[in-house]
């Protein structure tokens, strides 16, 4: 387990990193007797381990004190290192000699008998392995710190930070991992180590509920990978990348939900505008409420964003967002107050529309119709119930705006009858009549056509009544056109003989004959 975090460490990129035990291709050791000798730093090691470190033993054995011996002695290391943490493929860790204790001691070996050989600095990286592989992990955290300090120009320095940083941070010793994970930054983004350095660098941060400090080092990895345009929808992200973002998002959520929730991101944003990725942002800490049963807390988060960015095309969608958190968290007062504010701010008519097409916004605007008309049918139940003229406004508001979006949807004639009803209801005859009359004649056959045709006849009648002199002669022959206009467009009607009949009576009481024997003859 150990060893998979000295070569994986999470990320591709330490497979690149200088790791010394790849597999080289060696020379044997007669060869070795044979001709010049070199040995070449960081060959292939033969698939044979085994017989290969049997041949540094033989040479070690039979060469004491040459040249080579440093070289030899690392390798026979190196091999008894790599058997001891073993081989998935070959099975080869419970072969005789696979023991990291031995490499242990052959590097401690080489470096009291050789303290100034230059290439100490790739054996004290090496015995820091082995110890940590062994579960020594002081010894090895002391092993590292003598390589920076020893070696600082070797190019195992930023690994050895790094790995020292990994080993703190296991042991919960935060404020000593972070500085190390520092030192790792120091290096720039040149070394691989860098971004995931600056990940867990954050966390130390975190971790000693320094939220600021930390927000900042969280917000460089999202300006690398999301801001100045890149990958903002994570799209052109690596799955790697991806996996990054989403891990860096949840952690800067986690932070600022402690420092305060949206207020906070607002207050951030404030300071850093255009980052490009905002949105992200505000949608992970509402992801995080709801994750945690915070439903208020969650649509506070999505109307932040919709109250900072109300021109945004996801502007509506995180109105939305609101909406179902208030919901599910059953806050029936809220969702109708959100319903409001949506219907209000993005009505076809609202100034978000004059920057985005309804179009590439189906969505939305699907919403918008469903919303308008549940606004609409909820007023008008409620005035029905309480009686009350402002609820009744409110629903003559709703129908009224529903039928100036939506001209082309199936249920217009409907809305425009509830209009109507409404519009009765409130005893605003005159303005019922009207409604009444264009549901009835301005749209193709439907089935509130001739239901709609005999009210208006009641709504006249009752307008009629509250009239006197000339005024009411007026709109008795508008009634008696709506009266001939009814039955004309539907003869069927049970009331259309007895519309016709009242019609010629009507006209006889006004003095007009001719008008009234057309309509008896009819």
């Amino acid at each position: 387990m150990n060893n998979q975090r000295w070569l994986l460490s999470g990320m591709a990129l330490l497979l690149s990193a200088c790791l010394p035990l790849q597999r080289q291709s060696v020379q044997t050791l007669k060869d070795l007797e044979q001709r010049k000798i070199v040995i070449e730093a960081d060959s292939a090691i033969d698939s044979n381990r085994l017989q290969a470190m049997q041949r540094y033993q033989e040479f070690l054995a039979t060469h004491p004190g040459t040249p080579l011996e440093v070289e030899a002695m690392r390798r026979l290391a190196d091999l008894r290192l790599e058997l001891g943490v073993g081989d998935s493929a070959t099975d080869e860790a419970t072969a005789p000699g696979a023991d990291p204790e031995d490499a242990i001691r052959l590097y401690r070996a080489l470096l009291a008998t050789y303290p100034r050989e230059a290439g100490n600095h790739r054996v004290l990286y090496q015995l820091a392995r082995a110890y940590d592989d062994s579960g020594r992990t002081d010894e090895a955290l002391a092993t590292l710190q003598r390589l920076v300090e020893d070696y600082p120009d070797s190019p195992y320095v930023a690994e050895a930070h790094f790995r020292r940083a990994e080993m703190l941070f296991l042991r919960r010793d935060y404020l000593l991992a972070g500085r190390a994970y520092e030192a790792v930054l120091a290096f720039g983004d040149a070394t691989p180590f860098y971004q995931q350095a600056l990940y867990k660098y954050g966390w130390s941060l975190f971790k000693q509920e320094a939220y600021d400090n930390a927000l900042e080092a969280f917000f460089a990895i999202l300006d690398d990978k999301l801001g100045n345009g890149a990958a903002h929808g994570g799209t052109e992200l690596s799955r790697a990348d991806r996996e990054l973002v989403n891990d860096t998002l949840r952690v800067v959520s986690l932070a600022f939900s402690y420092l305060g929730g949206v207020a906070s991101i607002d207050a951030y944003f404030a300071a850093h505008p255009g980052s490009g990725y905002e949105a992200r942002v505000y949608a992970s800490l509402g992801e995080l409420y709801l994750e945690k049963e915070r439903f208020h807390d969650a649509a506070l988060a999505y109307q932040g964003f919709t109250r900072r960015n109300p021109m945004h095309r996801l502007a509506p969608d995180f109105l939305i967002r609101a909406i179902a958190a208030y919901r599910d968290g059953g806050f029936p007062s809220r969702v109708l107050t959100g319903k409001i504010e949506f219907a209000s701010q993005y009505g076809l008519d609202q100034p978000f529309w004059k920057t985005h097409a309804p179009a590439d916004l189906p969505d939305s605007v699907a919403y918008l119709q469903t919303t308008i008309a549940e606004l609409a049918r909820h007023f008008h139940a409620r005035a029905q119930h309480d009686g009350k003229s402002d609820d009744y406004r409110r629903a003559e508001h709703w129908y009224r705006r529903y039928l100036a979006y939506f001209p082309q949807a199936q249920d217009v004639p409907e809305m425009h009858y509830l209009l109507a009803e409404a519009l009765f209801e409130e005893r605003r005859y005159r303005e019922a009549a009207l409604a009444y009359e264009q549901t009835a004649y301005d749209y193709p056959p439907h089935p509130r056509g001739a239901r709609a045709a005999y009210a208006a006849l009641i709504a006249h009648e009752k307008r009629a009544a509250r009239l006197e002199g000339a005024e009411k002669a007026r709109w008795q022959r508008r009634a008696l056109a709506s009266s001939l206009r009814f039955a004309d467009r539907y003869p069927k009607h049970p009331e259309a003989a007895a519309a016709l009949a009242k019609a010629a009576q009507d006209y006889f009481a006004l003095g007009e004959e001719e008008p009234a024997t057309v309509v008896a003859v009819s």
